[in-house]
């Protein structure tokens, strides 16, 4: 069950539930019909919405956004799914937002400050609380965050969300106006604006008296098929077509209701202070496009994916098979060499070198180191090159030639008896025999 699908049940047994005398929710509609008020009524469905837009880590859903899909929103499986390893295509539901920046194209007056959105195209902005008020004395603490519903010219989401409108069917494509203010600074601490001039007409947000952004957005609700690859853990859009009108007036109805609008204004705080006009348009276009989906992510439930494929982790699975078998093949055959030498050394034979005997004295015989060892020590032991350089002339040289030490075809006997020395005497530095002082 990876897949979404809308679900058909909640209007019918909304509807049942609230017959009573209320002339707002007593008329048995079912879903994807005009008065949709429902939204309001289901404590379950908002807590859900508000859980997908915070992110949190226990959701049934979440929404992403595809950057090679031009930002495009997507409804997907969330944290509480176990989607590990495995590789699917699934039916789903996206959102993608259009926005463009309204303050530079509205009147302003001598302070700086937006106060009529008419030659823009949005004569409704800026929607002061309090329209009672005399325009002369509007300012922007009479300006609330708002994300509102453009149909034929009236807005939805003043006070009663959809039921402000006279016909509550959007188009789809559906037209959205945004007007959201921050709070100024501490006077004196730090400016309204970081980053950039304050008198730049690159900005997306009035500076003074306070920060405010006008936006006139186009919303698309569709019909998406997308896939995710396991081995890349990335999803990719397969398919997707526009939602029917009625379908997109069922899904804008949490923004109408403003169950997004905090969060949206918390998302845009620092980005609208401190970015040029075309990068806080490209942010709203993803936050507004995430939440608008995100919010209404409480009246899906779960559908059958298709394509279904489960990955099986393996260590070939996760490394290009050639240079693992190219790894194994150089392994082995370090491990034949090595047996070959360990099994020729085991069957050479003993080839030791037998010193003459010394008649001289009558010592015995007596085995010396091997050949291969004795040659290995010439090769890389000087004291036998000295040795030989500088024979002792006594009969001895052949025995001190294959001496069991290096030390020993050097030096005779104790160290009182060294045959050789290296140092200074009375001719000078160099080697001499010690038994003599004679230079050499």
């Amino acid at each position: 069950m990876l897949a979404a699908q809308f679900n058909e049940t909640i209007c019918p047994a909304m509807r049942a539930g609230l017959q009573d005398d209320n002339a707002l929710t007593s008329a048995p509609y079912p879903c994807l019909s005009e008065f949709e008020d429902f939204v309001i009524m289901d404590d379950s469905m908002s807590n859900t919405g508000f859980s997908v837009m915070a992110n949190e880590s226990n959701t049934e859903w979440r929404v992403i956004t595809l950057a090679d899909a031009a930002d495009l929103a997507v409804l997907i499986p969330g944290p509480a799914v176990d989607t590990l390893y495995t590789s699917y295509t699934a039916s789903t539901f996206a959102v993608r937002a259009s926005c463009t920046s309204l303050n530079s194209l509205c009147t302003r007056d001598e302070t700086g400050m937006t106060t009529n959105c008419s030659q823009a195209g949005y004569p409704h902005l800026p929607y002061f609380v309090d329209e009672g008020s005399d325009a002369a004395i509007r300012n922007t603490t009479q300006i609330n965050d708002f994300v509102f519903g453009v149909v034929d010219g009236e807005l939805a989401g003043k006070s009663l969300g959809n039921l402000d409108l006279k016909s509550p069917v959007t188009s789809n494509p559906a037209k959205m106006a945004v007007q959201l203010r921050w709070d100024t600074r501490v006077p004196g601490a730090a400016s309204n604006v970081h980053g950039a001039a304050t008198n730049s007409s690159d900005l997306a947000i009035d500076i003074y008296p306070s920060p405010t952004l006008y936006a006139g957005c186009t919303v698309s609700f569709f019909n998406a098929t997308v896939h995710l690859d396991a081995a890349q853990n990335a999803w990719s859009l397969v398919n997707s077509t526009l939602s029917s009108p009625e379908f997109a007036t069922t899904l804008w109805l949490p923004v109408l209701w403003q169950y997004l609008t905090e969060q949206l204004a918390a998302d845009l705080t620092v980005t609208a202070r401190t970015k040029p006009k075309d990068v806080v348009m490209a942010a709203l276009n993803q936050h507004l496009a995430r939440l608008t989906l995100g919010a209404a992510s409480g009246y899906f439930e779960p559908a059958k994916a298709t394509d279904v494929n489960y990955l099986v982790p393996t260590l070939l699975g996760q490394y290009p098979i050639k240079p693992v078998l190219a790894l194994i093949t150089l392994l082995c055959l370090y491990a034949l060499l090595a047996l070959l030498v360990f099994l020729s050394s085991w069957w050479t034979t003993d080839e030791s070198i037998v010193s003459p005997l010394d008649e001289s004295n009558g010592t015995p015989f007596m085995q010396e180191k091997s050949m291969l060892v004795l040659t290995r020590t010439w090769l890389t032991n000087p004291l036998a090159l000295v040795g030989a350089a500088f024979p002792g002339e006594d009969g001895q040289d052949d025995v001190r030639s294959v001496a069991k030490q290096p030390s020993d075809m050097v030096y005779d006997g104790n160290d009182t008896d060294m045959r050789l020395a290296i140092g200074l005497a009375n001719e000078g530095f160099g080697i001499r025999k010690r038994a003599t002082g004679q230079k050499v």
